[in-house]
């Protein structure tokens, strides 16, 4: 019997012990090349011209897939003009507005 070994592929540690990036991870573009959420995103509804029926938070995992992101004074505007709240997220409440 030989008492030849194969190389093993391990991972690499850097010098502190952890991980290292390598080829097969990527080009370290992944998640940093995503654009940050909207600080507010209004709620569309069914048909390319309706009107917004909902606002929400930036982070609000309840939006439709009809949704834009607009700035505070768009939401706030929404708001005052009727434009529902999302009961999840309450956006008129983080934007200072009171029922």
């Amino acid at each position: 019997m030989s008492s030849k070994s194969t190389p093993r592929a391990s991972r690499q540690r850097s010098t502190d012990g952890s991980p290292t990036k390598n080829a097969a991870s990527g080009n370290g573009q992944g998640e940093a090349a995503l654009p940050a959420p909207p600080d507010w995103i209004l709620d569309c509804g069914r048909t390319r011209d309706a009107l917004p029926v909902a606002v929400h938070t930036g982070g609000c995992t309840m939006t439709g897939k009809r949704s834009n992101g607009v700035d505070s004074d768009t939401a706030r505007r929404a708001l005052a003009s009727g434009v529902k709240a999302c009961t999840f997220c309450r956006p008129d409440t983080e934007l200072g507005i009171l029922d």
